[in-house]
């Protein structure tokens, strides 16, 4: 019984003059005082700055999910774009052979003035 009472009084005595040393040296286990309490205000800081980062991302990006349709109303989504599509087939017919004629026109223009001439 006397050997356990010796032995938890060392080991107090022990726990207690470590931890006075360690509110010499700053309070930390390694010892550096100021360095390491910079460091772990520079870790703070970093993580402040991710979470900010983490919540402007996530913040920014829930605006975009309302474009996105919900599944339930995509194919009415979908079928109304098909409709589109086959409406606008019939001005597309006539519209791209007459803007392919314009677009060599105004090429051929553009290119024909550029040429010096070769006969004088």
């Amino acid at each position: 019984m006397k050997r356990e009472s010796e032995y938890e009084a060392k080991t107090n005595t022990d726990v207690r003059l470590r931890y006075t040393e360690l509110e010499k040296h700053g309070g930390t286990i390694t010892g550096g005082g100021q360095k390491s309490k910079k460091r772990q205000e520079l870790s703070q800081e970093r993580r402040k700055r991710m979470l900010q980062l983490f919540f402007t991302i996530a913040f920014s990006a829930a605006p975009l999910t309302l474009y996105i349709p919900p599944i339930r109303c995509l194919t009415v989504f979908v079928e109304t774009m098909e409709e589109m599509g086959m409406e606008g087939r019939v001005y597309s017919r006539r519209l791209f052979p007459r803007a392919r004629i314009a677009w060599s026109r105004l090429l051929d223009c553009f290119f024909s003035s550029s040429r010096p001439t070769l006969s004088s």
